[in-house]
């Protein structure tokens, strides 16, 4: 009896032991599916946060394009390019010959300077553009000294200040306005030419453009011209009046005699005190500044430019420079060579 009893109870146990080896590998499937489950779970999330973003981005992007298009538009002028891409630049001369040459069809390729015909006027298109915008800028002599070289030359050391003192489109043109008033004060006359015997600076860009806006022709010369070609620049172009610098005075003063024509002289000042004697007693002598101030007290009416029709063919400037011939010679330049 003892012994069917303890059989007995051998079986049941492994049958519990058999049921819960089932039951555990029945729960193992379910976890993995929970698992897989989870996957989906986070996976459809962030598909989800990411729709919402790209959307967000394509919002975004739809409004900017909304807003700006019409400012795009003002901006850019895309019909004007849209009307170039259209036009017919070249046609052949003869359609029915393939090998016929090609001649512009239209009278300009967008020229900004189509109407411009003189210097005076494209500096003044150059105002309108520009206006108030940096034009020439210059800096402070704080002192000169002359420098004796080894082969007996003065060189001239000058010591200028650190910052640039600029001047604006507008700036510029109220002083070549008021130049071109005080030229036709002392007495120059439109189609008269005028003689530059100077270096480069401020007051020579002023100069030319007031004898432009004039219609004064400018005949230039080298500052380093010898006495014999400076003589004769000045008596082949017979002028009355001379632009040139403090320092150039003296050389002027050597051969005035031999120039007859020349009665007025107008000097570019320095830091230096002038000397303005020895000169011949029919010449007249002012300063730059002097200039200026004359121009500023001239009646605005009464020289309103005597404007003269200013022609395309007009010579504008004769530059007068000496290589190797002891002789200067001259080039003349037009208004429409010059644009």
């Amino acid at each position: 009896m003892t012994g069917t009893i303890v059989g007995k109870g051998k079986n049941s146990s492994t049958e519990q032991s058999i049921k819960s080896l089932s039951a555990s590998e029945e729960t193992k499937p379910s976890e993995g599916t929970s698992k897989r489950l989870q996957d989906k779970e986070s996976s459809s999330t962030m598909d989800l946060k990411t729709k919402v973003v790209l959307n967000l981005l394509k919002l975004i992007i739809f409004v900017y394009d909304v807003v700006s298009l019409p400012i795009y538009f003002l901006v850019m002028q895309p019909w004007k390019r849209w009307k170039s891409n259209r036009t017919i630049w070249a046609k052949q001369i003869r359609p029915d010959d393939p090998y016929s040459p090609c001649v512009r069809h239209v009278r300009s390729l967008v020229n900004p300077l189509e109407n411009v015909k003189t210097m005076d006027e494209l500096f003044r298109l150059a105002i309108v553009r520009h206006g108030s915008k940096k034009c020439v800028g210059t800096r402070e002599v704080l002192s000169e000294a002359d420098e004796y070289l080894k082969n007996g030359k003065v060189f001239k050391k000058v010591r200028l200040g650190d910052k640039y003192i600029w001047h604006s489109y507008i700036d510029i043109n109220e002083r070549i306005e008021t130049l071109a008033k005080g030229l036709l004060s002392y007495g120059l006359q439109p189609k008269k030419q005028i003689a530059i015997f100077a270096e480069t600076r401020i007051e020579w860009m002023l100069a030319c453009q007031a004898c432009f806006r004039i219609n004064v022709p400018v005949a230039t010369l080298y500052a380093t011209l010898g006495d014999e070609g400076i003589i004769h620049g000045l008596n082949e172009t017979e002028v009355n009046h001379i632009i040139t610098s403090q320092e150039l005075l003296p050389k002027l003063k050597k051969i005035l005699k031999q120039t007859p024509a020349v009665s007025k002289i107008v000097y570019m000042e320095n830091i230096r005190p002038v000397d303005t004697t020895g000169f011949p007693e029919k010449v007249q002598i002012m300063s730059f500044s002097e200039l200026e101030k004359m121009g500023a007290l001239c009646d605005p009416i009464q020289y309103r430019f005597k404007e003269v029709t200013k022609l395309r063919s007009t010579i504008y400037l004769t530059s007068k420079s000496s290589r190797s011939l002891s002789r200067v010679k001259g080039n003349n330049l037009a208004g429409n060579f010059a644009v």
